[in-house]
């Protein structure tokens, strides 16, 4: 049976017969038809993607989610050993765990922890284990950055050339009209991202994230909207993007 917790992550108490459907496979929290365009949130939901939307993209489309990560985290505790941690699945992996009912926790909308007083609390994941909320946007990172790394071939035999940059990205308020939380939101983002170690670290605003990646698409200027909803925030931007403002640093 599952329920939710105070802090709206999955919580399943026993394994249980949940159907697999599109809507629950999908990472289609931030997925919205724009003026043209279909919006969608990169994984981790900090950074934003946009493409096309059209009846000849549905391929293109199908490609693209299969190509992202979402923002998941699954914390499996079925027949552990007193002296094991939890197994941890991620993104695609994550929401499986949770559709084929193993005993655990689905922790998603990790960024509405961010600026609470949750940030730095434990919750438990089952079994008698608990994690802090934070380490489990750390852990994220750190999976994210093993699979940036290996796929950018960073990973050699002999040879270590750890990733330390990133770019990311942030919604426009992780708190409406609380610029003291909303900084502390940024500060334990931050946090999070040099403890997965990363090192020089650049913020862009994911509207302006999901416009710039879809600016490298277009061939004439276009002023686009840009909707990105997500588990805790929902920003609506408009943007003008064209070739001829690609190369600017503003």
């Amino acid at each position: 049976m599952a329920k939710y917790s105070k802090d709206r992550s999955i919580w399943i108490s026993k394994p249980s017969a949940i159907k697999a459907t599109p809507t629950r496979m999908m990472n289609a929290k931030a997925s919205i038809l724009t003026v043209g365009c279909l919006s969608m949130k990169s994984p981790i939901g900090f950074a934003a993607k946009i493409i096309t939307a059209t009846a000849t993209s549905m391929a293109a489309t199908m490609i693209h989610l299969l190509s992202t990560m979402p923002t998941a985290v699954f914390y499996a505790v079925e027949a552990l050993a007193a002296h094991e941690e939890p197994q941890r699945h991620y993104g695609r992996a994550a929401v499986a765990a949770y559709v084929e009912g193993i005993e655990g926790r689905l922790m998603r909308s990790m960024k509405s922890i961010l600026g609470s007083t949750l940030a730095q609390q434990s919750t438990e994941v089952g079994a008698g284990r608990s994690v802090r909320y934070l380490d489990v946007v750390g852990g994220f990172l750190r999976h994210l950055k093993r699979v940036a790394e290996h796929d950018a071939g960073h990973e050699l035999p002999g040879i270590e050339r750890p990733l330390a940059c990133m770019v990311l990205g942030r919604p426009v308020y992780f708190v409406d009209d609380d610029a003291e939380r909303d900084a502390a939101a940024q500060a334990a983002l931050l946090q999070a991202a040099r403890e997965a170690g990363f090192r020089d670290i650049r913020l862009q605003y994911e509207p302006i994230a999901a416009a710039l990646n879809y600016e490298t698409t277009v061939q004439r200027e276009q002023l686009v909207l840009v909707a990105d909803i997500g588990g805790g925030t929902s920003d609506f931007s408009l943007v003008r993007v064209g070739p001829a403002r690609r190369r600017r640093a503003e």
